[in-house]
């Protein structure tokens, strides 16, 4: 059994001395102590075991490498620029292009007054919105990849938490049927020693791994809770396979967050590994006296009025005790160790060949039984790709023949335009042509008005000149 500390040594020692002492210097120690030795229902068992854990820092150097890229993607993400346009009043219109100025020319009815000086002055025009999207499909990969990463990370230190402790220990087990004079006394005893593990040398590394996951996970809790996060809210998730676009293939940032979403799909382990070694311990005739001599002490402890003396004269004979394999199971069972050890406990159970034979025959039945569950499993998947895959195909369908339907409308609106525009040109080249010709009317009539004046000026000349009267014509 392993020392603890030197002055414990030395109780242990000083109290040896003494029940030796007593023993041999007192017949009634001494016979009642054979008859402890000589019960016949006898059972001592002792175990050994060390405990060594490890801890894996491949998940946690991968998230460290890419963590970083992730977070600049949630305080500085890409955004879609989105314009539409949509008729208001020119009061709150913020934005106008060229395409303002072409809807107002094909739409007189949206003209308040034409200034003398040819200025328009319009009543509702054409505007421009902007709204900045946030929810492209590589934002929302980011953020189904946070909530998975928060999981993954949860998972794995509360599990690591829960079984970081790793201890070295001893047990001894004693168990004892007593007869004296009739009366039966029943003993039973456990000693369990448990010290620290240093986990062979790695104690201090193991430690600072831990560290580092308690910061990520503090770090990845606090994605959560960002801007970023608030208003991908009612954002879709992504599902599926993870389309590899532009962004993805060309963006450092977003490619290291792709690179992190396929390590931790692969990545299937608890992040800690144990080792657990058992051995029997040896029990010589000393170490057998010692415990003899604490299975005395413990008798002499009793205090009960239903105890007799013990009698002077007592045959002395020797019998070997029982050592039992293993000693109780519920003194070496360790719940800690339950989930990676397939739900068994700890014991030193020496199993016959039959036992093995068994054991043998029901693992063969488990794994016969997962290999059917997986090609169920798989039969499953396959139908379900399929399902998927038509499902797919009929939206690609759908897809295509609103694409088909909405360029068609798109023609159909375009040649409207067209043929609106025709329609007002050709309104406009006849009010001109109409403008011209009443133009060219009133020309005329200043013409002949003029031609007229003349005539006059010229009959009047010519009739003073004469001296003579003249007749006007009557047709003036």
């Amino acid at each position: 059994m392993e020392l603890v500390s030197n002055p414990v040594e030395r109780l242990k020692k000083k109290y040896r001395k003494r029940i030796d002492k007593m023993v041999l210097n007192d017949d009634s120690f001494s016979d009642l102590l054979n008859v402890i030795k000589s019960a016949p229902k006898k059972e001592i068992g002792g175990a050994s075991r060390r405990e060594n854990k490890k801890c894996d820092s491949v998940f946690i150097v991968e998230i460290e490498r890419c963590l970083q890229s992730i977070e600049k993607i949630v305080h500085n993400p890409r955004q879609f620029i989105k314009e539409e346009y949509e008729v208001v009043p020119v009061e709150i219109a913020k934005k106008i292009g060229s395409q303002s100025i072409r809807h107002l020319a094909m739409h007189s009815e949206f003209v308040k007054e034409i200034k003398p000086n040819g200025d328009v002055v319009p009543d509702k025009i054409l505007a421009t919105l902007i709204d900045e999207e946030i929810a492209i499909y590589e934002n929302r990969f980011v953020m189904t990849l946070i909530r998975k990463l928060v999981l993954f990370i949860e998972l794995r230190f509360r599990y690591i938490e829960k079984h970081w402790d790793s201890n070295n220990s001893d047990v001894v087990t004693m168990k004892s049927t007593v007869v004296i004079e009739g009366i039966k006394y029943e003993y039973e005893s456990s000693l369990k020693l448990l010290v620290p593990s240093e986990d062979e040398g790695e104690k201090a590394k193991n430690d600072n791994l831990l560290k580092r996951l308690a910061i990520l996970r503090q770090r990845v809790n606090y994605l959560l809770s960002t801007p970023f996060m608030r208003a991908m809210k009612k954002a879709n998730v992504v599902t599926g396979k993870i389309q590899m676009t532009n962004l993805l293939r060309t963006n450092s940032d977003y490619r290291k967050a792709y690179e992190l979403w396929n390590f931790i799909s692969r990545y299937d382990d608890t992040g800690v590994t144990y080792s657990v070694k058992e051995d029997k311990i040896a029990f010589d005739n000393d170490y057998l006296n010692q415990l003899y001599a604490l299975m005395l002490g413990s008798f002499l402890s009793l205090r009960s009025d239903k105890s007799l003396p013990a009698p002077k004269a007592t045959k002395k004979y020797t019998v070997t005790p029982q050592f039992v394999q293993p000693i109780f199971d519920k003194e070496l069972a360790d719940d800690r160790f339950l989930e990676k050890m397939n739900g068994k406990n700890v014991a030193l159970r020496i199993k016959t060949a039959a036992q093995i034979e068994k054991q043998e025959k029901r693992l063969a039945e488990k794994e016969k039984e997962r290999l059917k569950k997986i090609k169920e499993a798989e039969m499953k998947k396959a139908a379900e790709e399929a399902r998927k895959l038509k499902e797919l195909e009929k939206a690609k369908a759908k897809k295509e023949r609103e694409k088909t339907l909405a360029a068609e409308r798109k023609i159909a609106a375009q040649f409207k335009l067209k043929a609106i525009a025709e329609e007002k040109k050709l309104r406009r080249r006849e009010e001109a042509i109409r403008r011209a010709e009443i133009r060219a009317e009133e020309r005329k009539i200043l013409e002949e008005q003029e031609r007229l004046k003349s005539t006059r000026e010229r009959i009047k000349k010519l009739a003073i000149e004469t001296k003579s009267p003249v007749k006007k014509p009557s047709n003036i």
